[in-house]
């Protein structure tokens, strides 16, 4: 086979989806003679078989060639390419802002309003304030519709929506990803990473306001695309959010599937995806019950920002309310009540002054909570609901406890939490103090108002 038709091969099997053919057929076509195209092609089979040392290795080669070649337009595509790999897969910032600069560089030489977009999202994506990355992200919207480059549009789409849920327009962050993900799995777009990027886009935002059963809606429509290509979750980051939410839903064996190979990405990664799948394994095994193993993966982890929750459920089991608030409290001072991730800390913060006995406390911490449920579309409502069935019946008030009590967990149920009622409901022990410090209320299990 001559080296032009072994090309073809490589390509033809690169477009069905079999990246372990492609990535044969390439190395192959390398070994009859250096082409940027083989080199690209390579590049992109490594990346899906996460292979990413090897895929930049080949993508950096391509874009010399291409640049030798005048293939501007090209080159710049792949420069932006090297960029999100350093960022995302490989965790290296000063490589990606290199390539970034290189990008730049390129555009210099052949205006391109794609290019150009897709520099206001890579700005966007690195940007340290919300604000210059909404801006970003329109732009990049923008150029995309303008230039018709339909990928552009569509991450833009997911990224200008995760942005919008992280800031707490929820409703609306939520139908930017609804509306990409439509496009990205109807067969809109050209590239097939895009349905990577709107994924774990939609995957994040669905874990951070709690609605879980949209995230399981979506993956199941991705069926198709899995089968055919394999997991889009290629991010250890998005890897870990996908198991935490499969946590949370249930499915505890393919949690744990999902965050040991989050966790063997993170291997090429820095140290922050990796601290994120050990965060939420941490939390599985909170959730099973396995205190010690928890307690050790949780020691592994730097940054305690992820860890929060299943550190001060860890202090509840073992009966350390002071520390439980201690953990909250510091949490919460780092994100604000506003924030769309406090409302389970808030309601767990609830949870820790009621066993402690200080009723008043907990009742001040629930009108906080009460702030944060004014992000629609999140869990917050079920969450203060779960805790206004708490306060009354730390007051006595049984009745009225058991009837909000049933309305939170069907809302969770409603929205694919069905394992947030584990944490929230307390699987800790005896649940509700009264005004006296005794443990005297019985509606801790799931089961009781089943």
């Amino acid at each position: 086979m001559d080296g032009t038709s072994g090309l073809a091969t490589a390509q033809d099997a690169l477009a069905d989806g079999r990246w372990a053919d492609a990535r044969q057929g390439f190395e192959a076509a390398l070994a009859e003679g250096e082409t940027a195209v083989a080199h690209a092609g390579l590049g992109e089979a490594t990346w899906w078989l996460c292979d990413f040392d090897a895929s930049v290795r080949a993508r950096e080669r391509a874009f010399v060639l291409f640049r030798r070649e005048g293939e501007s337009a090209r080159a710049g595509r792949l420069a932006i390419d090297l960029c999100i790999s350093y960022l995302v897969n490989l965790e290296n910032v000063a490589a990606a802002l290199g390539w970034l600069a290189r990008a730049e560089r390129v555009l210099d030489e052949q205006d391109s309003a794609s290019l150009r977009g897709w520099l206001s999202l890579m700005r966007g994506f690195m940007s340290d304030t919300p604000e210059k990355a909404g801006e970003s992200f329109d732009d990049a919207i923008t150029q995309g519709r303008a230039s018709g480059d339909v990928d552009l549009e569509l991450v833009g789409l997911g990224d200008l929506g995760l942005s919008l849920v992280r800031a707490g327009r929820v409703g609306d962050g939520i139908a930017m990803l609804d509306e990409a993900m439509a496009a990205t799995l109807g067969g809109e777009c050209h590239r097939r990473d895009t349905v990577v990027w709107t994924s774990c886009s939609m995957l994040e935002a669905c874990s951070l306001c709690g609605d879980l059963d949209r995230a399981r809606q979506w993956c199941r429509a991705a069926d198709r695309f899995m089968e055919q290509f394999g997991c889009p979750f290629l991010n250890a980051r998005c890897r870990a959010h996908y198991g935490s939410v499969l946590v949370r839903s249930g499915d505890w064996p393919a949690a744990e599937r999902e965050l040991q190979a989050a966790l063997e990405l993170s291997q090429l990664a820095g140290r922050a995806p990796r601290d994120e799948a050990l965060a939420s394994l941490a939390d599985l095994r909170v959730r099973q019950g396995r205190v010690e193993d928890a307690r050790a993966l949780l020691a592994l982890v730097d940054d305690r920002r992820l860890t929060a929750m299943p550190r001060a459920t860890l202090a509840l089991v073992t009966g350390d309310g002071a520390s439980a608030v201690s953990l909250l409290e510091d949490r919460l001072a780092l994100c604000g009540d506003e924030d769309v991730e406090s409302a389970p800390l808030l309601a767990l913060l609830v949870q820790s002054y009621l066993v402690q006995g200080r009723v008043e406390r907990a009742e001040q911490v629930q009108t906080r909570l009460q702030v944060a449920d004014h992000a629609p579309g999140s869990a917050a409502g079920a969450l203060c609901t779960l805790t206004a069935a708490r306060l009354a019946a730390a007051r006595g008030d049984v009745r009225r406890a058991q009837r909000l009590f049933e309305e939170a967990v069907d809302e969770l149920r409603r929205r694919g939490a069905v394992r947030d009622e584990d944490l929230v409901v307390l699987t800790i022990g005896e649940p509700l103090a009264k005004p006296g410090g005794t443990n005297t209320m019985k509606i801790l299990s799931v089961g009781d108002v089943r």
